[in-house]
């Protein structure tokens, strides 16, 4: 019985909304994703949209679908990501995380023991914060709670990440696995401490850019990337002041597939060239 009257455009602000086609049809909209606005954020840089990422997290783990971003974030708390499978993309050059308390990480991938996570995807997307990170904080952190176990991080794809102003840009701890993970173009600027410390795990291809050294200046740089474990790098490097790598590992060493460095003040130059010429071998 349509009879042609009272059609309305759908909406597609990141509403779930409904089309109505008549008085007596209608066609709700199924979207099998969902966005910080459906929950309530604003996405204007400055309203606090922590609760509101954090409950689409929520229906992400449930429904198992991603979680699109298409605006700026403002959050003042931790946003934390439980779950196995995960997805996390912006689609927008906007798409962006803005943490407003320095004292917390800016995203967090927290597994409990005996849990691994897999299939995780994080895209095109921006995470800074507005000041500077405090002392350990993170701009994206693998945690465990519970005893350390030999469970992790793997076979993930994180992909066109900027992360600023953090004092670690990525950070894993030495009991918390990463292995065969695509970090591919992650760049890191004003980073205060270091860009990227995996502290255990293999098999990482990763694609590093660390620029733009006026971070904090009342924090002393340590070192841009550091790994207990083998990892391939494509390593590019401007403006850096501090150690350019440290490499712990007992059996796989780093292996740099191509290295660009430009402007850079080196500290601890001998121990940095031994690295490289142990990374060809």
């Amino acid at each position: 019985d349509y009879s042609g009257n009272d059609i309305y455009p759908v909406l597609d602000d990141g509403q779930i909304v409904e089309a109505k086609l008549s008085s007596t049809l209608k066609l709700k909209v199924i979207k099998d994703y969902v966005t910080p606005e459906m929950f309530g954020a604003k996405g204007d840089g400055v309203t606090d949209d922590t609760t509101a990422i954090q409950n689409a997290l929520i229906e992400c783990e449930t429904k198992k679908i991603p979680l699109f971003l298409i605006n700026t974030y403002a959050i003042s708390n931790t946003i934390k990501l439980t779950f196995n499978k995960s997805r996390i993309e912006g689609l927008t050059s906007n798409a962006r995380i803005i943490q407003t308390d320095g004292s917390k990480d800016i995203l967090v991938y927290e597994r409990t023991y005996q849990n691994d996570f897999s299939n995780i995807v994080l895209k095109n997307l921006t995470l800074t914060y507005s000041t500077y990170g405090n002392t350990d904080t993170a701009g994206i952190r693998f945690s465990q709670v519970g005893t350390p176990d030999l469970f992790g991080t793997h076979d993930s794809i994180i992909e066109n990440i900027t992360i600023g102003r953090a004092y670690y840009g990525i950070y894993a701890g030495t009991q918390e696995p990463l292995w065969n993970i695509n970090f591919n173009r992650i760049i890191m600027t004003k980073i205060v401490y270091c860009a990227m410390f995996l502290g255990d795990g293999f098999g990482n291809d990763i694609q590093l850019m660390v620029k733009d050294a006026t971070a904090n200046p009342n924090v002393t740089r340590g070192v841009a990337f550091q790994c207990s474990a083998g990892c391939l790098i494509d390593f590019d490097i401007e403006d850096w002041t501090g150690t350019l790598f440290k490499d712990e590992s007992a059996f796989s060493p780093i292996r740099f597939s191509k290295i660009h460095i430009e402007g850079m003040i080196l500290m601890a130059i001998l121990i940095d060239i031994l690295q490289i010429l142990g990374g060809f071998i």
